[in-house]
């Protein structure tokens, strides 16, 4: 629309003589489409802008910023932890060893922690929240509706009952820099937007309290709330209009080196409708969550 725009204004520039004539118009309106090369170098600047980017353009602006879209999704590991394990389970949703015949520990509703696994250690016979004869090196994990054994035979390749043990894991390696892409996320563009904004932050701020709250306002608006709890560390707590988890927030949320942070996240409460604000919107009416109709006179 712009270039239309720009085409038509020149054209309509001419002198008198020449504004009428056909050809007088389209050759000045190709001549100003040539000058302003059809409006590539504002389509390429749009095209890079972090608020409306998508896709390749995104990863382009993120090699610049240095940080891929393959973001580690952080391993629940101890220091030093090692890890050398073949399975279709993830890394990051071992939670231990688990012994049956005692339930120790007590595992969860399964509908709670989708994914969530832990490798048996000794022969043992469960009941609860499984009835099921254990071997070591099985496992048992949640499927989203119930808890599910796994023998060691089909998805344990070298028998690990706990990722520590180097008795039973004795390829294993510990976990280092360098291992911490074991288990990571793809990001969708909406998640990755959010994370080269924090980035082009963490690479220009002061890093002072009043630096990081500006940069953040200006970005994201009031997604983000920052606490100083005065002890070296730092509180973000984080809207859910923010499309990533507080896990994946806490490696790119900006503080000053040496700070630690604490990322919670919350979904915001709309505001109560409140007698002075029904007065105010007469004839109009609300649906509660009762499915009740409230309607202003």
């Amino acid at each position: 629309m712009l270039l239309r725009e720009l085409t038509d204004y020149y054209a309509a520039v001419l002198v008198y003589e020449y504004r009428a004539l056909p050809n007088a118009t389209r050759q000045m309106q190709l001549y100003t489409k040539q000058a302003v090369g059809d409006l590539l170098a504002q389509s390429v600047r749009d095209a890079f802008n972090l608020d409306t980017a998508i896709g390749a353009q995104l990863d382009v602006l993120g090699k610049y910023l240095g940080t891929s879209r393959q973001i580690s999704a952080g391993l629940v590991l101890p220091y030093f932890g090692c890890w050398n394990y073949t399975s279709t389970h993830s890394p990051a949703n071992y939670q231990g060893t688990w012994v049956p015949a005692t339930n120790t520990p007590t595992l969860p509703t399964a509908s709670t922690v989708t994914g969530k696994w832990y490798a048996v250690q000794v022969n043992s016979t469960s009941t609860t929240p499984i009835a099921a004869t254990f071997a070591p090196g099985d496992l048992i994990y949640s499927n989203g509706t119930t808890w599910v054994k796994v023998a060691s035979s089909v998805d344990n390749g070298n028998g690990l009952t706990d990722y520590t043990n180097l008795a039973t894991n004795t390829s294993g390696f510990f976990l280092s820099y360098l291992s911490s892409d074991l288990s990571t996320t793809d990001l969708s563009d909406a998640q990755y937007r959010v994370v080269l904004k924090l980035q082009a932050i963490n690479s220009t701020n002061d890093m002072t309290l009043a630096g990081i709250m500006l940069a953040l306002e200006r970005s994201f608006g009031n997604q983000f709330q920052l606490i100083d709890n005065k002890d070296m560390t730092l509180t973000y707590n984080v809207t859910y209009l923010s499309p990533l988890s507080p896990a994946i927030l806490a490696q790119f949320l900006p503080r000053p080196m040496g700070v630690g942070i604490t990322v919670n996240g919350f979904t915001p409460t709309p505001p109560p409708v409140t007698a002075a604000h029904i007065t105010t919107q007469a004839g109009n009416w609300l649906v509660t969550q009762a499915g009740d109709s409230l309607i202003t006179q």
